[in-house]
């Protein structure tokens, strides 16, 4: 792969859910799409989570907590205030059933998740 063109989408291996292997593919991933140049240090970042179900991890329903967590240490690194939020159909559609349980979503370091 040529390492210099920069890309749209970038894929990466990643053969475990291990923090370590898991932030280094996504750190390989943002390497290929101009990474988080726009990030400054103080600027608040808000991802949405795309957490749809409370589902174990291992269903891959959601992202991996994982793969949250690893963005949430690139972010801060780079100074960011990093928040989460989602909005899930079933919360809009009446049913309030929680998405995230700490048995699940292992905390990464204090950030909070929140309907927003």
């Amino acid at each position: 792969m040529d390492e210099t063109r920069q890309y749209d989408v970038a894929l990466a291996e990643c053969r475990s859910y291990e923090d370590e292997a898991v932030e280094a593919a996504l750190r390989s991933a943002l390497q290929r799409i101009n990474g988080l140049d726009f990030v400054k240090p103080g600027m608040r970042i808000a991802v949405k989570t795309n957490l749809v179900t409370a589902m174990k991890p291992e269903t891959a329903a959601t992202v991996h907590p994982a793969v949250i967590c690893a963005l949430t240490r690139i972010l801060r690194e780079l100074g960011a205030e990093v928040v989460f939020g989602d909005g899930p159909f079933f919360m809009r559609a009446g049913r309030s059933r929680p998405v995230v349980r700490s048995d699940i979503f292992p905390p990464a370091g204090g950030f909070f998740v929140s309907n927003i």
